[in-house]
């Protein structure tokens, strides 16, 4: 391989990146993705909080339960 050869490689894949990072800049593409990857983080904690919730509704029921049955 010639070195016209490498500088011409090199030049090709320049002008790819920059074309990819204009078009993902004109279509939005990477705040877009930060912002579902902001939602599926909320979307976890808000599960994880709904469990603890959960268990603590139940272990506040169990006690009751034992209390309101007539022996």
């Amino acid at each position: 391989m010639s070195s016209e050869n490498v500088w011409v490689i090199v030049a090709l894949i320049g002008i790819f990146y920059l074309c990819r990072e204009l078009n993902c800049w004109y279509l939005k593409i990477n705040d877009r993705k930060k912002q579902m990857d902001q939602m599926i983080e909320n979307q976890k904690e808000i599960i994880t909080l709904l469990k603890n919730a959960e268990e603590k509704r139940t272990v506040q029921k169990e006690p009751d339960s034992e209390n309101n049955n007539p022996q």
